[in-house]
């Protein structure tokens, strides 16, 4: 009875490790985008964003929050992405029970806010420099509300971990439904520059989004006040996200539904003509024949050459007709089937 127990403990703790790898090994994201073009206003223009698939940002980064658990329901965020040959252009829509702001002033992350992450390669790169940065977009009622930021010699409303890119607020633009207080619902507008990257229909970029959510009434002596970090892809096995985990950011297809389709490739390649081998045929008579009286016998028939200038055959034999009992056939020489030498 104790080994049956013994065994049923070990099965469940195995089970249990396995769910857990497997919640923890979730696959990267990834997302097909088409050309288009965007008015950067903070308003969702009619026809503007239909082509473009709408994304939950919906993986929560347990470790970054506060107490190790996000709080379901707290926010939520989407966002649509479509793309030219200046551009990424990003929808991001969300909803927050309280808006912080302006309360970590050099701390970003500590505020409401959302980091954007584009690398040209996913798999290779490592830091924030040349193709690869994150911007940092903060949620506003006034454009002059975070005129006071400054972060890694940025200011703005776009803070940006990559000094070579240079970002312009008349790139984002926000529009704000609610007081901040009771709840607010936000739609945010930005066209990225690519920064180095030469997109092309067919190419894949490496992107990420992560939603801090942060709470005014979570302050305490660790100043972690994130009730809730959600991320599109990016959640390693450290449950940290995707700053911490770059090689696991999504990865956007870029797609051009106008460009011109090659015609296929009519010039293959026609296989040689084979043919079969013959098998050689050889002249032998049947072992089993007749002697010339009827009976059977084992020995191989001959046949003789006979000279018509000095045998001359029966004028009633030649043609085949029966005599005294015996049918007789003309003799003929078999031309030989053998392959010449």
């Amino acid at each position: 009875m104790k080994r049956r127990l013994m065994s049923l403990w070990m099965t469940i703790c195995l089970l249990a490790s396995a769910l857990s790898w497997a919640v923890f090994a979730e696959e990267s994201q990834q997302a097909v985008i088409s050309t288009g073009a965007a008015t950067v206003d903070g308003v969702i223009s009619d026809g503007e964003w239909d082509a473009a698939q709408q994304h939950a940002v919906d993986r929560a980064v347990t470790k970054d929050c506060k107490n190790g658990t996000c709080t379901e329901g707290a926010s939520a965020v989407s966002y649509r992405a479509i793309w030219d040959a200046d551009y990424l252009y990003l929808l991001i829509e969300l909803t927050d029970d309280q808006l912080v702001i302006n309360e970590n002033t050099g701390t970003s992350y500590r505020n409401d806010c959302l980091f954007v992450y584009v690398g040209e390669d996913a798999a290779s790169h490592t830091d924030y420099s040349g193709t690869t940065y994150m911007l940092c977009l903060f949620p506003y009622f006034e454009e002059t509300d975070y005129d006071s930021f400054s972060e890694n010699g940025k200011s703005g409303t776009i803070i940006c971990r990559n000094g070579t890119h240079d970002v312009s607020k008349d790139q984002y633009k926000c529009s704000v439904t609610g007081d901040g207080e009771s709840g607010y619902s936000v739609v945010m507008e930005a066209a990225i520059a690519w920064n180095g990257i030469d997109p092309a229909s067919g190419d894949s970029v490496a992107f990420d989004l992560q939603y801090n959510d942060a709470n005014s009434d979570l302050y305490g002596s660790t100043s972690n006040n994130r009730e809730a970090i959600w991320s599109w892809s990016a959640v390693g096995s450290d449950n940290k996200g995707p700053n911490n985990n770059k090689g696991d950011w999504g990865v956007l297809e870029l797609t051009d539904p106008d460009a011109p389709v090659s015609p296929p490739d009519t010039n293959e390649p026609i296989p040689p003509e084979t043919t079969p081998e013959e098998t050689p045929k050889t002249d032998e008579a049947p072992k089993v024949t007749t002697d010339g009286t009827g009976e059977e016998t084992d020995e191989p028939a001959t046949t003789t050459k006979t000279s018509a200038a000095t045998t001359a055959a029966p004028s009633d034999q030649t043609d085949g007709r029966r005599v005294q009992g015996q049918c007789h056939s003309p003799v003929q020489e078999r031309p030989s089937r053998l392959p010449a030498p």
